[in-house]
């Protein structure tokens, strides 16, 4: 302490003896602190006041050390300007006396003063910076600040007890934040502001702040006792729009908003049924998210200079939205809605990805403007759904329809270009993808459990990447159009009703696996001369012949198991052009089987990776076969 009592009267004699040196010779002494002081105890407050200082370039804190005894600062009521003021964990200060006299404040920080009871002190400062406030028990109101015209950076408060919030007179105001507040009042007369955040108010029922016509950000989280939120007049947000878990809001008057930069977050207010949103124009990004809503109103909402993204969810009782002024979009996301239908009637391109899941009141989607989408659609779960329309659509990368129970018309007539397609559980008879062109990376097509699907069309196409159809018990054939080539796989599975399988026009196939076809008795593939792997199983129950004669390479593995005592499969002579498998064959258990003949050429001139020949009829050895033994 006397180092520091040192240094301050050393510069006070440094400072005191500076001259202004006009040539008139008089001599005028100034009484301005540079640097931070730290007023600890009472008695360092009555040291610094005996200095007389009227100003301080930096940072005056009072008390700042837990505990300490200061109860008095009438030693500083020569104070008139300060920097920065910030009063700390004073545990025995009731007031400010002493402070009335400082008119020119930059930054006020007060916190953790339990016994604090008023501001009083401070209504002769009318411009400032910021202000922050902390966990100040005792301190209810704060009216020694209703002389403040302006707080240019922002004002905080934090587990604050002030009842009644009044800068009615504040015309600038930068941010304002409050979080753990007990406000039964609020009144601020600014009409534009930088981020406004109010969380978690525990006593505040009104909010009326219709005097805001533009701001940067609103944050409106958790005020669990507000009913009524007034912004009438609010016209422009250059940032995010936030209401979230305000769970007794009833009243929302925001109907002269107009444009959102930012987001809109709409989030569980669960007592509010209506959201008038009728002249907004423009969004950046639209959630609306786990409420009661029955209805919203976006019928002005158009596409901004950036594409929206609009994400609509969890809302078991939103029947209605209009958004059939938006062309472009970024994302657009619909789950769990009561929607009766998706009213995106104007929409021209998708720059990401779609989803409509769960939506059990929807019976028909209708995107018929739709051009492009660079992402998936998924349309997955809508139990009442009947009908898609994208007649439009051409190019699109990801397609998924599943489990659309109800799904009978999937109409896509000008789609050229398609990365995949799931069609999973629906009732389709018919999938036509009469457009559909080749691309630099083929598509794939996953067409699973559509029992009443009995044609498919895939154009022009000729190369595919993957052809999967599994449990469509529909189709008595496999319609592959004009496809010559399948890179990945080819998947025929539980198609009971296919008694004869032709695929004359495929010439290459990468996996191909015929199984559990029950009815199937003929698999012919004549044309296919090279395959990565083969798997044909004894669930074909009544599968008799298979003709690949032209198949020459085998890259990966041949297999052919669990034909049973009851089948008719009883010899190779499918594989009579087989010269080469690269990786296993492996024909076991079926019990039928006497006569491997047909892969005499494989075994005698060409090569195998590994032989497994058991549990069948006959079970020839490579020499058998070769020695001419090859069937019983």
């Amino acid at each position: 302490m006397k180092k520091i009592l040192l240094f301050s009267l050393t510069l006070l004699f440094v400072i005191g003896c500076n001259k202004d040196d006009d040539g008139s010779g008089s001599t005028e002494i100034t009484n301005s602190y540079v640097g931070d002081i730290m007023l600890r105890t009472q008695q360092e407050v009555n040291d610094f006041g005996s200095l007389g200082y009227t100003s301080v370039e930096g940072e005056v804190c009072i008390g700042c050390v837990e505990q300490n005894d200061i109860d008095d600062l009438s030693p500083l009521r020569t104070l008139k300007k300060v920097k920065t003021l910030s009063i700390l964990n004073n545990t025995v200060l009731i007031d400010l006396d002493g402070l009335e006299n400082i008119t020119e404040l930059d930054n006020l920080l007060i916190s953790k003063n339990p016994l604090l009871e008023n501001l009083d002190s401070f209504n002769g400062i009318t411009t400032i910076n910021t202000i922050e406030f902390d966990d100040n028990g005792s301190l209810r109101n704060i009216d020694g600040l209703s002389n403040l015209t302006a707080i240019r950076e922002g004002i905080k408060f934090s587990n604050t007890r002030v009842i009644d919030l009044n800068f009615e007179n504040v015309s600038v105001l930068g941010d304002f934040e409050s979080i753990d507040s007990r406000f039964e009042s609020f009144t601020i007369g600014a009409t534009k502001v930088g981020t406004f955040t109010l969380n978690n108010s525990y006593s505040l029922t009104q909010l009326n702040l219709s005097n805001f016509e533009e701001m940067d950000h609103f944050y409106l989280i958790e005020n669990n006792q507000l009913t009524n939120l007034n912004i009438e007049n609010l016209q422009k947000i250059n940032g995010n729009l936030s209401l979230i878990e305000n769970n007794q809001l009833t009243n929302l008057n925001i109907e002269n908003l107009q444009k959102i930069n930012g987001t809109f977050s709409f989030v569980r207010n669960v007592a509010l049924s209506s959201l008038n949103l009728e002249n907004l124009t423009s969004v950046g990004i639209l959630e609306i998210k786990n409420t009661r809503l029955t209805n919203v109103n976006l019928v002005n909402l158009q596409t901004p200079s950036e594409p929206t993204t609009t994400i609509i969810t969890g809302n078991g009782f939103l029947t209605n939205i209009n958004l059939n002024n938006i062309t472009k979009a970024n994302r657009v996301v619909f789950t769990y809605n009561a929607l009766e239908d998706i009213q995106l009637g104007g929409l021209t391109t998708v720059e990401s990805d779609f989803t409509i899941k769960n939506n059990p009141n929807i019976t028909s989607i209708n995107l018929n403007n739709l051009t492009q989408i660079d992402g998936y659609i998924n349309i997955n779960d809508n139990q009442s759904l009947e009908a898609i329309y994208v007649n439009s659509l051409t190019v699109a990368e990801d397609i998924e329809a599943k489990d659309n129970n109800q799904l009978t018309t999937l109409s896509l007539p000008n789609l050229s270009s398609l990365k995949s397609l799931r069609l999973h559980n629906s009732k389709i008879p018919a999938l036509n993808l009469e457009s559909l062109q080749n691309r630099p990376e083929p598509t794939s097509f996953f067409i699973n459990e559509n029992p009443f699907l009995t044609s498919t069309n895939f154009g022009a196409m000729t190369i595919a990447k993957d052809v999967r159809f599994e449990g469509n018990i529909g189709l008595t054939d496999l319609p592959l159009s004009n496809l010559t080539k399948i890179e990945a796989s080819l998947y025929v599975v539980n198609c009971d009703n296919i008694v004869n399988l032709n695929i004359e026009n495929i010439t290459e196939v990468g996996e191909m696996r015929i199984v559990s076809n029950s009815q199937l008795e003929t698999f012919i593939a004549n044309n296919i001369t090279q395959a990565t792997t083969i798997i044909i199983h004894g669930s074909n129950w009544d599968l008799s012949t298979i003709t690949m004669n032209n198949l020459g390479v085998i890259t990966g593995d041949l297999h052919i198991y669990d034909f049973w005592v009851h089948s008719n499969f009883t010899n190779l002579d499918g594989f009579t052009g087989l010269h080469s498998i690269e990786g296993a064959l492996k024909i076991i258990n079926n019990d039928n089987l006497s006569d491997f003949c047909g892969i005499t050429n494989l075994i005698t001139n060409g090569s195998v990776g590994t032989y497994t020949v058991s549990q069948n009829w006959y079970n020839p050895t490579q020499q058998d076969i070769i020695d001419g033994n090859c069937s019983i």
